[in-house]
């Protein structure tokens, strides 16, 4: 019988405040399924030098919403022997509800990059923000060889 008032406050709580306990989900995104995804991405790759410089554009596609502007984006460089995991940094630009970001590798990272966009709206009364959604990008799936 104890365990019946358990319930029942468990369920009015994630009633509640279901969006706090929802789930984080992981898009991974390559050339094949890049027009399936309900955001507009696009990334162009251009070789700066030695380097590449990539450049991912995220917007609205027609009839849904803008990402969020709190919505980030990260570079990681997965560790390698002894090579610490890398952050290359990332420059953004949020203009009319269409975020750039842009950044630079070098041809020995490129395997091991991934970009992630992340959309976690963030309310000024939410004490935890959502999980969101990520959208991953294996790089080298999108850096073909710019003088092809």
């Amino acid at each position: 019988m104890m365990r019946s008032p358990l319930f029942l406050a468990v369920a009015v709580l994630l009633a509640a405040h279901g969006p706090l306990l929802a789930r984080h989900v992981t898009h991974r995104v390559t050339p094949a399924n890049i027009t399936e995804q309900p955001f507009s991405f696009t990334v162009k790759v251009k070789a700066v030098g030695e380097v590449r410089e990539f450049e991912v554009v995220v917007k609205a596609k027609a009839g849904r919403s803008a990402p969020v502007p709190s919505a980030t984006g990260e570079v990681i460089v997965a560790r390698s022997g002894k090579t610490a995991a890398a952050h290359p940094p990332v420059h953004r630009v949020q203009s009319n509800g269409v975020q750039t970001y842009t950044f630079r590798l070098s041809p020995s990272d490129l395997a091991r990059a991934r970009f992630t966009f992340t959309e976690t709206p963030k309310a000024g009364r939410t004490p935890f923000p959502s999980p969101g959604d990520d959208w991953v990008f294996d790089l080298s799936e999108f850096a073909t060889d710019p003088r092809e």
